[in-house]
C-alpha cells in the first residue's frame, strides 16, 4: 500500500492554508505514515482462525 508522499503533505498544508517549514513537513510525513500503516494493522481482524477485513464476512 502506498504511503503519503511529502508532495501530499505540502499539497494538504497548502489546501489547509498552513505554512509548514521544511522540519515539520518531513515530521508530519512520518507521523501520517505511521497512522495509516496502524489502522492498516487494525483493518484486518483475526477472530476464530478466519480473518475479516473491510467488513466482509
Amino acid at each position: 500500500m502506498p504511503g503519503i508522499s511529502r508532495e501530499d503533505v505540502i499539497h494538504l498544508a497548502r489546501r489547509s492554508q498552513l505554512d509548514l517549514r521544511s522540519d515539520e513537513l518531513d515530521r508530519f510525513t512520518d507521523q501520517l505514515n505511521t497512522i495509516i500503516g496502524m489502522v492498516s494493522r487494525v483493518a484486518v481482524v483475526t477472530t476464530n482462525g478466519t480473518t475479516q477485513d473491510d467488513g466482509e464476512q
